[in-house]
Parts: C-alpha cells; structure tokens; sequence
C-alpha cells in the first residue's frame, strides 16, 4: 500500500510521509517515513485535499496549489478567482471512475466558491456566490449533484452542482469550523464551537445525534459509515457514534497542543474494509497514528503506533492512497497530461451560469448509474486538455470577452447622466485591474529569488520564473466620461 499523510503548515510548506507497514500478521514496523517536502505558498498553508493522484492545498496568499502525489511534483497553481485567503478546498470523485478526480471545490475569504475542472487543464468553470463571509468548509456528495459549504456568516448552504446555484440554506450555530458528508453521502457532521452535530440527509436534514465536548473542535473526518474522529483544541481525540452520538473512545492526551487536522488512513490489508488508522496533527509540528483496533474500554491505546516531528506549525492534514493510480504508463507523464478532456456524458453550464438545451431532466439523474457533475471547459468534447499547467496563473472571475462587449455595447446605450457614472466607476476598475497585474508580476520576481534561495538549503527545485507561463484575463478599457456642461440663460 502507498499511503501518505499530507500536511500543511503556518511557514506555507507542503508535507507528506509515507505510512510504511508491516506485513500481514505483524504488527510491529509501522513507520512515518518523509518522503517530499515544497515551498507551496508565499503565505500560511490555510487548508489540504487529496485524492489520488492529486494534492490540493489553499493557501493565505489567494492561490490554489495542485500536487501530482505520484510523481511527487509541483504542478503549478490557481489564483482564486474571488478575494482573499483560500481557506477550504474539496475534491470530487466520480465512484465510478478509474480516472481519479473530476472536480476541485475552493473556497475563499470572500465567501466565494470556485469549481474548476479537472479534466480540462484546470480551468474555473463556476464561481458561485452566496456567503457573505469566509468559507470555512466544504463538503461533496459522493453523487456530485450536492455540495454543503459553511461559512463565518453561521449560513449553511446546499449548492445544486447540476444547476450550479444554492437550492438551500439555514442558520447554523456561531463558529463553525468545518462540514463533511459521511462515505455513503448518508449523513454529515458539523463542528461548531464545543459541539458536534450529525445529520441525516434522507429527512431533509434532521439532527440524528448532537454531543457537547469539553474542549473547542477544530477537526473532524469520518473513518467508517458512522464513525467520526474529532481532534479538539486541548489535544484530545475522540471517536464518536454518529447515530447513537456517544464517544466510543477517546484519547484525552494524545497531543500537548491543539489538534488541525485528523484524517482516515485506509486499511493496508485488502481483508478489512474499514479504515483501521487514524491520523492527527497538531500545532506543535507532530504528526501521529492511531491503531484502532488497539482501542478498548472506552480509550485509544495510550501511545500512538508511530509518529513523526515536522518542526512546523501544522494547520492541516489529509490522507492519500497511492495503490491504484491510473494512467502513467511507461515514461513519466507531463504535468497535468494524465486527465483526458472532459466527455459529453457531463453537463455543460455556460461561464454566465445559464443553462444549455442538453441539461438533463431530474428524473435522469435518478435513473442514471452514473455519477454527473457541474462542467463547462468552454471546450470541445474532442479537443485536448493535455496542456501542463505549471506555473499557469488562471483567472477565471467575470465574463467571457464575448459577454464583455456585449456589456460594454449596453452600458454605452444607457441615457442620461448613468452615462458618464459608469465610464467613471469603469475607468477606475480597469486602472484597478491593470495595477494588479503589475504588482503580481513584480511579486512573481521577488518570490521567485526568495524560493529559490530556501530550496537551495533544502535540495528541493523550483521552477525558474523563465519557465513560467503567466496569463491574465483580457482587460477591456472603458470609453472616457464625457462632462456635459450647463449652457447659460441668455446665451
């Protein structure tokens, strides 16, 4: 088995350590072994994501990260098409599909969520609105048409991906740090404060289990069909029923600082089908394994079966399987060339966020076996999505070029004072927009100095700011405001 735990850190550095096994009927030799390390972000590490191949991690610079986890290489990054710090990410895969992830959720300080596409280079094919504060998580159904997200505004949204807008929102409790449906999509857990809650999805939402701890949840993950494991803020770790709502075990001192990330680590034994180890990290920099099958009388075993020290300052953490990872046949693939171009069984939604005349009706949703998805490459079905994405800066916010002449044409038909309002207001955003641009390339350059420096003393490489391939969305300059004058009387 190739497991990896991967964590993210305040000094924007990227971990990931390999879980080395034992054979079958040994239970010693379980190690954490490290086996890559990058510079991911110029800012704090904010959140993770895997699923095989891929790593995606937010980061407090505005930028999405993407990691091929296989060939342990740096595949470029995203800027988030909102504003501010990426603060969670999820990814979507069909249960079906041998071809890894098809979608990756992000979501911003702004209360933004982004939807790129994964099998067509990447490309940000929604953004939708809705939060009015930071996202602090999110959630996708196992059948992709839902998605739950939560956010600092103590609003719980339901996004229909097939339609890509909120079909549902509720309050929530103040604080609530993270939302996660369970393997089957039939339930999800909420974290809010010292509490923790359990939803049934089938009665439309109704609590199944609810449990006050005694310190602060700061992270959660599901490691069976109704087991939760919790990491807490005074270092504890609990495993909790998800339908009777009882802590089953629990380790009070199984870290001296606060808990960020918890993460299920497949079972390496094709024998046993649930999860048998239990990952957590915590501030201090340590990363530990739990066995579950060591926990009795209530308690976890008392010390972890193997742990490993970062000497950072972990904020996250997530588990990949590297076992079944298709393509990469023969040589080493480009990066980002593993991904075929999206295929027209999947539902295309235009970038103005209508929807095309083959969306398919509700009652094919439930007769279909397989699993659908928001897409829209803005592609054709037979074109190549094989292009790598490294170094690639993507902006996806707004209209296309088309939509923005159109816009532009309307704005200048406009009567009357408006007139010379909006060419005002429209030449500040393109001298806004164009000062960005500037300053990124300027930041661009003295990252690249600053990086490149810190992986000479690591021995890790960065890609030389030459290579890079950088992109900006087309800027369209507005006509100047024409000042109409009042002619005087008599005259």
């Amino acid at each position: 088995m190739m497991q990896h735990l991967i964590s993210g850190s305040y000094e924007r550095f990227i971990f990931a350590h390999k879980v080395q096994h034992a054979p079958l009927g040994i239970d010693q030799g379980v190690s954490l072994d490290k086996a890559f390390a990058f510079p991911a972000h110029k800012a704090a590490v904010k959140c993770v994501a895997t699923s095989a191949p891929y790593i995606a991690s937010g980061g407090a610079d505005d930028t999405v990260h993407i990691y091929n986890a296989k060939a342990s290489k740096d595949l470029g990054f995203l800027m988030n098409p909102g504003e501010g710090a990426v603060t969670a990410v999820a990814f979507y895969t069909p249960l079906s599909s041998p071809k890894g992830p098809s979608h990756l959720l992000s979501g911003s300080a702004d209360g933004c969520v982004a939807v790129w596409a994964v099998e067509s280079d990447w490309d940000c094919v929604k953004t939708l609105k809705g939060h009015k504060k930071e996202v602090t998580g999110l959630s996708v159904h196992p059948s992709g048409l839902l998605a739950l997200s939560t956010a600092r505004d103590d609003m719980l949204r339901m996004w229909n991906m097939a339609k890509g807008r909120s079909q549902y929102k509720t309050k929530i409790a103040p604080g609530t740090e993270a939302v996660s449906f369970g393997p089957d999509g039939a339930m999800y857990a909420l974290l809010s404060g010292t509490k923790a809650y359990v939803h049934d999805v089938a009665a439309e939402g109704a609590s199944v289990a609810g449990i006050e701890l005694q310190s602060r949840a700061l992270s959660m993950a599901f490691i069976a069909q109704q087991v939760v494991a919790i990491g807490c803020e005074n270092g504890s770790l609990l495993l909790l029923d998800a339908r009777s709502g009882v802590v089953e075990h629990a380790s009070k001192r199984a870290h001296t600082a606060r808990i960020r990330g918890v993460a299920a680590v497949p079972s390496p034994h094709a024998s046993e089908a649930a999860s048998t180890y239990v990952g957590s990290a915590s501030s201090d920099g340590a990363i530990k394994l739990w066995d579950l099958r060591s926990a009795s009388g209530g308690s976890l075993s008392a010390e972890p079966v193997c742990e490993a020290a970062t000497s950072a300052r972990l904020t996250c953490l997530a588990a990949i399987d590297l076992s079944n990872v298709p393509g990469e046949k023969g040589s080493k693939a480009r990066a980002g060339s593993s991904k075929p171009a999206a295929t027209s069984a999947m539902q295309r939604i235009s970038a103005s966020g209508t929807e095309n005349s083959h969306s398919m009706k509700a009652q094919q949703f439930e007769q279909s076996s397989k699993r659908k998805f928001i897409a829209n490459d803005g592609r054709d079905d037979d074109q190549s999505a094989a292009a790598p994405i490294k170094g690639k800066i993507q902006q996806a916010a707004g209209a296309s070029a088309e939509q923005r002449r159109l816009d532009k044409q309307k704005h200048q038909s406009l009567p009357g004072k408006s007139i010379g309002k909006f060419k005002l207001n429209a030449e500040q955003e393109y001298a806004k927009q164009e000062s960005l641009k500037q300053a990124r390339l300027k930041s661009l350059k003295r990252e690249e100095k600053k990086a490149a420096a810190e992986a000479q003393k690591s021995g890790i490489t960065v890609q030389k700011e030459a290579e890079m391939v950088v992109e900006f969305p087309e800027l369209v300059r507005p006509p100047k405001a024409v000042k109409k004058t009042k002619r005087r009387k008599g005259k």
